[in-house]
């Protein structure tokens, strides 16, 4: 039995070449997974001043009680917002989805502060 010190180092080459473009590619996920975060680890985001959020919020604080998207868009409406009715209730419905760690969704299309949910009752 003859081996070949050179084919064997060649293929020992080839094999950490694979291992290193593996490792490089799990890195990669690692660093991904690791700047990923879910809403769950959302508490400690800011809410920006002027940001549709914060208006969501100032709402649902004033009317203390849960409103609907149209609700919702109405009374941005009324604060001065450009936009039209429609393209708000996507808005508004795109954001309180978004942001779990302040809003709650109550029943479909109604929606309440996160801190509030547990005082609301819905009629039958």
């Amino acid at each position: 039995m003859d081996i070949d010190i050179n084919d064997e180092i060649k293929k020992i080459e080839a094999t950490i070449k694979e291992l290193r473009i593996q490792l490089d590619v799990e890195q990669r996920v690692l660093s991904r997974l690791k700047g990923y975060q879910s809403p769950q680890s959302d508490n400690n985001r800011r809410i920006y001043r002027g940001s549709i959020a914060k208006k969501i919020r100032s709402i649902l604080t004033k009317e203390a009680k849960p409103m609907t998207t149209f609700e919702l868009a109405e009374a941005l409406k009324k604060q001065g917002s450009p936009e039209d009715l429609t393209k708000l209730k996507v808005q508004i419905a795109s954001t309180v989805h978004r942001r779990t760690d302040i809003f709650a969704r109550i029943d479909r299309g109604l929606y309440a502060l996160k801190n509030r949910q547990k005082e609301i009752t819905l009629p039958k």
